[in-house]
């Protein structure tokens, strides 16, 4: 199975030589209510590309984003666990606060007592978080591109999400299967565009999704391009 870690373009080389690291005591890309945990790596299989643009947001270095492919066959498997922001707006220990900024500290917190939710947060969030750190071993593929070149997957990815809640539980199927396909889009895997296309009329029956608008949405697709693939490597 593979998740992705969304980051900046800066920090592919870095992962590239150390692996993928937990933020320690480095600043996160969230304000201080929803800070991250400094000792988890944050992996999804659906909103990925939406926090590498974040992070170019947040960092003031937007024009490069970076997807890093992560193999989670060759991890520890019970070092898995749900995100936080996934069990805040669950139902679960509604004691804990009606507020959803308390209600994520405390789960942060207390992540240790909910690990058995993690397929839960993947698969109805597509998020899901690692403690310590991914070796290199484990990275099957990192993608770059400039967020100039795919102004459609953009819009899609970043500013579709954010002005439909942000990131949370999917609302519907459909929801589920868009953000999937773009991610693979952006870490250059197979993809039916037709399905794609669809999808996308379901989202937003109001969108214009003529042939031209297809040939772009390829055009970007060819514009992402693969800074490291461990298949490939290996053969070198």
């Amino acid at each position: 199975m593979l998740l992705y870690h969304g980051t900046c373009f800066e920090n592919v080389p870095g992962i590239l030589s150390q692996g993928l690291l937990p933020r320690a005591s480095e600043n996160g890309n969230w304000f201080d209510e929803y800070k991250s945990r400094p000792d988890a790596v944050y992996l999804s299989d659906a909103y990925a590309p939406y926090y590498a643009h974040m992070c170019g947001v947040l960092k003031m270095k937007i024009w490069m984003g970076a997807l890093i492919e992560i193999d989670i066959d060759l991890v520890e498997k019970h070092n898995f666990y749900p995100d936080e922001d996934f069990l805040a707006h669950s139902n679960l220990d509604l004691e804990v606060g009606k507020e959803i900024t308390e209600r994520t500290k405390y789960f942060s917190e207390n992540l240790e007592s909910y690990q058995y939710l993690w397929k839960d947060s993947l698969q109805q969030m597509g998020n899901c978080c690692y403690i310590g750190a991914i070796p290199l071993s484990a990275i099957s593929r990192v993608t770059t591109w400039r967020w100039d070149d795919v102004e459609i997957l953009k819009k899609w990815i970043y500013d579709y999400v954010w002005y439909n809640n942000g990131v949370s539980i999917f609302a519907d199927q459909a929801e589920e299967q868009l953000y999937r396909l773009l991610t693979k889009c952006f870490a250059k895997r197979e993809v039916d565009l037709e399905q794609l296309l669809l999808l996308q009329k379901k989202c937003a029956p109001e969108a214009n999704l003529d042939d031209e608008y297809k040939a772009t949405l390829i055009t970007e697709m060819n514009k992402i391009n693969i800074e490291y693939d461990k298949d490939t490597s290996s053969n070198n």
